[in-house]
């Protein structure tokens, strides 16, 4: 694990799993004693390192530090069990951004 988000509103968490290259989210229970669920997993890069959830905790964005890129996830809609989800991946801004930053020092 390398970082966390809580959702208080929907009351969960999502993990990012910086070696297992993957994002969880997990539903916590009001008893603490309970497990947590798995609502959705997520497939992401190695190297993964940060997390930010959308104000209305559907979605989040995730650093994907090795790649150079930005990945969105968004909760699949409510179903029976957890959901692998591919999510969208964007490199090229961020590309652009570190090539003008490259740029700067030649």
């Amino acid at each position: 694990m390398h970082a966390l988000a809580y959702d208080a509103e929907h009351q969960r968490v999502w993990v990012v799993g910086q070696y297992s290259a993957t994002v969880l989210v997990l539903a916590c229970a009001d008893d603490p004693a309970a497990p947590a669920t798995v609502v959705a997993s997520f497939p992401v890069s190695v190297g993964a390192s940060g997390i930010v959830l959308a104000e209305d905790g559907a979605g989040a964005w995730v650093d994907l530090a090795f790649d150079h890129a930005v990945a969105r996830l968004d909760l699949p809609e409510e179903s029976s069990g957890p959901a692998l989800t591919e999510p969208t991946v964007v490199r090229a801004r961020v590309e652009a951004a570190r090539a003008q930053q490259l740029e700067r020092f030649r």
